[in-house]
């Protein structure tokens, strides 16, 4: 169960950044674990290191609370309630912001919390509507940046009874999306990604840069996980959609996808490095998932 998965990776990267004046954004892919690292694996840290409850003030604003009649989601009231929770100003205060690109203008309400002496700010933000890109454009260096990625294999073997040869199938089957390890059947899992790929990550990167070609960037997203670990380049991947999948594209518009695909957290590209002439090579990259 994930429930006794630390992400000791992932926690220690938090311990380090504790208290060091910056808003600490945890990003990545949907569904990859960030929201259980911070309000599950980082809060009870916290507790353990004597920090009282009250003290940890957390907001959920993807979902309803059935306790509170407000709407936290208002900058206003989300201003409001949080600043009466912090009661005092000599206890330090840890406030967690989880989904907060559902906020409009959220930008000072977040700075402002960090700006005091006695509060530590950790937000957590849709990569449909908060990249990295927008990290360094809203919070103007004040932002620290913590990539959390699905499950290595060393994670997701944990707790786990099988070989390491079973569980090496079933990690290059399925891959180390958290939600996994509670899911029983080939089937179940099997559909739990395409939904989470088809609805979740590609409607979130149409939705973003509004592509009014969404079978186009559908077709370059197969051609691209067929291309795990090769090097491509826009020409490449515009050639083979022409070839194989008769799918009509320029390479400005492949260079824009690809760039789309990466800014969500969905791949990463790794540079060529010509280690004799000691630069990088700027066309063809390494694709990796991310």
């Amino acid at each position: 169960m994930t429930e006794t998965l630390g992400r000791e990776i992932y926690l220690k990267k938090l311990i380090n950044r504790m208290h060091n004046g910056e808003i600490k954004i945890i990003t990545g892919s949907r569904r990859c674990g960030k929201s259980w690292l911070l309000k599950k694996v980082f809060k009870s840290y916290l507790l353990s290191q004597g920090v009282k409850d009250e003290n940890i003030i957390i907001v959920s604003l993807d979902i309803e609370d059935e306790d509170s009649d407000e709407d936290l989601s208002d900058h206003d009231t989300l201003k409001k309630y949080l600043y009466s929770q912090i009661k005092s100003e000599s206890e330090q205060y840890y406030v967690f912001l989880d989904e907060i690109q559902e906020v409009q203008n959220f930008e000072k309400l977040v700075n402002g919390l960090a700006a005091k002496d006695n509060v530590d700010v950790y937000i957590t933000g849709s990569n449909s509507k908060f990249l990295s890109q927008d990290i360094k454009t809203i919070f103007r260096g004040r932002g620290d940046e913590v990539r959390v990625y699905p499950f290595s294999f060393s994670e997701f073997c944990q707790n786990r009874t099988e070989s390491t040869a079973e569980l090496w199938k079933e990690y290059y089957t399925y891959g180390g999306m958290p939600r996994l390890r509670n899911l029983k059947t080939p089937e179940q899992k099997a559909r739990y990604l395409q939904q989470l790929w088809n609805k979740t990550y590609i409607d979130d990167v149409v939705e973003r840069n509004h592509i009014r070609n969404k079978t186009a960037l559908e077709s370059m997203v197969d051609a691209m996980c067929s291309s795990v670990g090769s090097l491509v380049n826009p020409t490449k991947i515009k050639n083979t959609l022409q070839t194989i999948q008769k799918v009509n594209i320029d390479n400005e518009t492949v260079a824009n996808y690809i760039s789309y695909l990466e800014n969500s957290f969905l791949f990463e590209g790794a540079k060529r490095y010509n280690i004799q002439r000691k630069k990088i090579f700027r066309l063809d990259s390494k694709i990796l998932c991310g």
